[in-house]
């Protein structure tokens, strides 16, 4: 991703900034490489470098200058990281104009997931304040996480999902398999359907007067879908879940991979209405808050299924500290 930074920005006090960033947050010094047995593992090591770059295209005006930075993003882009060799993150400083800039930072996404970005980027931002390299992160981190990990009975998470997930037989594909896949398909797109604002703040108030979340209506609504599309009662679809348990003191300022993907079930009785069906699924999806960091494939293990959905419905929502933000510009001198 790329911050927009307004006023004077001094290079090699960004660098430092960086550094301090990638010295406070063990998470982002980390290094993934097999053990004995050929499973990956996760290791913190001190004393990692950032690499940092220092573009001039100031001397660049209109079009000009948007193909080099352009040209510039796509290079950025094409340079992999190697997982075994950290840190996954890198900082490149790019000066548009006398008080322009553009910061890329290109990162490794198992380092960090979303709710991470803005806590990273007021720590980036308080660290170029302040002009020194700090100490530590404030409050706890990911370690915190992984220790209440490593505390949680596997057996009554894996039991809590066989519950949910009886009597399944087969997973739900909406998708092209084999030749026809390989005949249709013509790399990955997007498409765009914008919600007009009526319409989503009515889907709001009618999951607030069923008593479930929006997450909730969205889910249960393609789940519906997917059960016509597929002509099936029973279906399956995935989501992303945060993975940030409220047990974990902080856990809402660490910075690191939390997020999980799991299966949600989505049951279409014919005589039911779709009220109906949407708050039977809030209920059994309350049932499993405890169990969302159980990982996906040892319920696949569990079900003996090598997959369980192909479609995903995620709701990207997480709190963004718009104060703390505006504090941390406001100490690095830039908008």
């Amino acid at each position: 991703y790329t911050l927009h930074l307004f006023g004077p920005v001094d290079s090699e006090r960004m660098r430092a900034a960086g550094q301090a960033l990638l010295d406070r947050h063990p998470a982002l010094r980390t290094a993934f490489v097999p053990d004995t047995d050929g499973r990956l593992v996760q290791l913190v090591v001190d004393d990692v470098r950032l690499p940092y770059a220092h573009t001039d295209l100031g001397h660049l005006t209109g079009a000009a200058q948007d193909d080099a930075f352009e040209e510039l993003l796509a290079a950025d882009l094409r340079a992999h990281f190697d997982p075994a060799d950290p840190p996954l993150l890198r900082l490149h400083l790019v000066r548009l104009g006398e008080e322009r800039f553009e910061l890329v930072v290109a990162s490794h996404h198992v380092l960090f997931d979303g709710w991470s970005v803005p806590v990273l980027v007021g720590d980036l931002l308080r660290c170029y304040g302040e002009g020194h390299l700090g100490g530590p992160a404030r409050g706890r981190g990911f370690g915190d996480f992984l220790t209440w990990l490593a505390g949680r009975d596997t057996e009554a998470s894996a039991s809590a999902w066989r519950q949910e997930l009886g009597g399944l037989e087969e997973p739900t594909l909406l998708a092209l398999t084999g030749a026809a896949a390989t005949a249709e398909s013509a790399g990955l797109g997007q498409i765009e359907v914008p919600l007009p604002e009526r319409a989503a703040q009515a889907l709001a108030r009618r999951a607030s007067e069923l008593g479930i979340t929006l997450s909730t209506l969205l889910q249960g609504s393609w789940g519906v879908l997917l059960g016509y599309l597929t002509g099936r009662q029973d279906v399956v679809l995935g989501t992303t879940v945060s993975g940030r348990p409220p047990q974990v003191p902080g856990v809402d300022e660490m910075v690191g991979l939390f997020i999980n993907t799991l299966p949600v079930r989505v049951t279409c009785a014919p005589d039911a209405t779709l009220a109906q069906t949407l708050v039977a699924l809030q209920e059994r999806q309350t049932s499993l808050l405890d169990h969302h960091h159980h990982g996906l494939s040892r319920i696949h293990e569990a079900m003996g299924l090598p997959a369980l959905f192909d479609t995903m419905v995620v709701l990207e929502s997480y709190p963004v500290d718009q104060e703390g933000l505006t504090e941390a510009h406001e100490a690095a001198g830039a908008a």
